[in-house]
């Protein structure tokens, strides 16, 4: 064990002095590093403590980590109808969770074939992977659809079909698979008797965690952060009540809050304490505490595989 501790040694030593690495350079690093980590808390933290900050503090101090008072109004303000909210971030729960399944499973299906050099129409479905990331046939087309064709609107299913498949991801996973998953493998599993199916949910999917969780992370981050599919085809009162959810929520009441202000400036109703006092930036800064509260909770989770996914098509010693 001294001996392997020993040898280990060296050859850290060894590798540090052959990329000319020293202490004066691993204390740049280091502040280099730490620089990196600040400029992407420090800009979390201000948007908390804005979320906490009175509206006219912010008029009166502008964005700052120590106001001179903080208030949970905003907060108050966005969750004055608990009911509401609660059905919201379980509707926004549900689509999301369910959306990030079905979606990492066809987006895995679909290039798993793509990936395998004996598929005979891998380059039909490759061109036909390709075109929607190079062409879009517009908001109209796609509107129509949507609602007159596939009549999915002010149903769940508005909310998932849209953001099911992924040509980018799809992609990814192909790379992955290509790179991970040997043909010995296969065939290895063939001689053994295993069908297509079971090769690919036996074998397959066992091994290829590390890229399946990384699109589904995102996937997640879409569904999650999605509000336009609910605007666009939640066209009654019952469709909003029922299905609308959290991001879209947060965009009626940022939206109703923006109206607010502009009409009572306009007409005057209200004094100019009273205009000050109505929630603007600290309210903004909630909605969005709120919304990527979720995504910051179990992004550590992920972080892992997610790492191990940027990899993909690195060149490994």
């Amino acid at each position: 064990m001294a001996y392997r501790d020993k040898k280990r040694k060296g050859q850290s030593t060894f590798s540090r002095q052959l990329l000319g690495i020293g202490p004066l350079s691993n204390a740049g690093l280091n502040a280099g590093f730490v620089l990196l980590m600040l400029a992407c808390v420090l800009p979390v933290l201000l948007i908390i403590v804005v979320s906490f900050t009175p509206e006219s503090v912010i008029t009166r101090e502008g964005y700052a980590f120590f106001p001179s008072s903080l208030s949970t109004y905003n907060y108050q303000f966005l969750f004055r109808q608990p009911g509401v909210v609660l059905r919201a971030y379980t509707m926004t729960v549900s689509v999301t969770l369910a959306g990030m399944v079905i979606s990492t499973l066809c987006i895995a299906m679909y290039a798993y074939p793509l990936s395998r050099k004996t598929f005979p129409y891998r380059t039909p479905f490759t061109v036909f992977m390709f075109i929607p990331m190079i062409f879009s046939g517009g908001l109209v087309p796609y509107y129509v659809t949507m609602s007159n064709v596939l009549r999915v609107s002010n149903t769940v299913w508005a909310l998932l079909l849209p953001l099911l498949f992924n040509s980018f991801w799809c992609i990814v996973m192909r790379t992955f698979y290509q790179q991970t998953v040997p043909d010995a493998l296969i065939e290895s599993a063939k001689l053994d008797g295993a069908n297509e199916y079971q090769t690919f949910f036996r074998i397959i999917i066992p091994i290829s965690l590390p890229g399946l969780a990384t699109v589904a992370l995102f996937m997640f981050v879409s569904y999650w952060n999605d509000y336009f599919q609910a605007m666009l085809f939640l066209t009654t009162n019952e469709g909003k009540d029922k299905l609308q959810t959290m991001q879209y929520l947060c965009f009626r009441a940022l939206s109703s809050v923006n109206f607010l202000r502009t009409q009572a400036a306009s007409l005057g109703v209200l004094s100019a304490k009273q205009l000050r006092d109505l929630p603007n930036e600290g309210y903004r800064m909630t909605i969005a505490v709120v919304t990527m509260a979720p995504i910051l909770i179990i992004y550590p989770f992920f972080q892992r595989y997610f790492i191990q996914g940027l990899t993909i098509g690195a060149v490994k010693g």
